[in-house]
């Protein structure tokens, strides 16, 4: 298992969700705590209020603090009380919730206050280039928020310098998560069983989904 192996696309493989939707189902173990449904439960309410928390100071960044409370109302209603059994279980969209809201944050951040923001930029990056390895699905919601944020550091009023390196610094970031899995997988074997179980697998996945519709 992952527990014992953590390469993934060696000791397992999960289809079309990425490894960062099943590498934080291990924190519990690693606080002394045994795999179970309630401890994936634990991860993904964790998850589901940190992208909330996200989404709060992401409106905070534009309104005033009643009113940013009063956006995350209806989100913070809807997960405390569904009882669907797609919102209540671990699922492979929590950790794309999280990371996608979190790339929306430092957007805003950006744009707010449009100067150097050196280690978040960094930041910024990392979290963006992460969103594929979480739900290849989400990568198009994470390319928008990539061209927004670069965009918003283009455009920003800082000298040519600034911006190229600014620029330079988010795309550096955005290539962490990729470039270390690229990495891991070659070092391992694991590169062709990756594209063929996740990539070509996503690919499949979505045709059949266009059939059926």
């Amino acid at each position: 298992t992952l527990w014992h192996d953590p390469v993934f696309w060696r000791s397992t493989s999960a289809g079309t969700s990425g490894p960062l939707n099943i590498y934080p189902l291990l924190i519990p173990k690693l606080l002394g705590f045994s795999f179970s449904y309630a401890s994936a439960r634990v991860v993904g309410l964790l998850l589901v209020l940190a992208a909330i928390s996200c989404l709060y100071f992401t409106a905070r960044k534009f309104m005033c603090l009643m009113l940013a409370r009063i956006t995350v109302l209806p989100v913070l209603t809807f997960f405390a009380f569904t009882a669907h059994t797609d919102f209540v279980h671990y699922s492979s969209e929590h950790v794309s919730l999280f990371l996608l809201s979190a790339s929306v944050l430092t957007l805003a951040v950006f744009v707010s206050s449009p100067c150097r923001h050196g280690w978040m930029t960094f930041a910024a990056g990392i979290v963006l280039g992460a969103v594929p390895f979480a739900k290849l699905q989400s990568t198009p919601l994470g390319v928008v928020i990539g061209i927004s944020c670069l965009l918003v550091l283009w455009f920003c009023k800082s000298p040519l310098k600034n911006r190229l390196k600014d620029c330079a610094i988010y795309g550096a970031g955005v290539m962490v998560v990729p470039l270390f899995f690229f990495i891991m997988t070659k070092a391992t074997g694991c590169f062709e069983h990756m594209v063929n179980s996740y990539l070509i697998t996503n690919v499949n996945y979505a045709k059949q989904g266009d059939r059926k519709s």
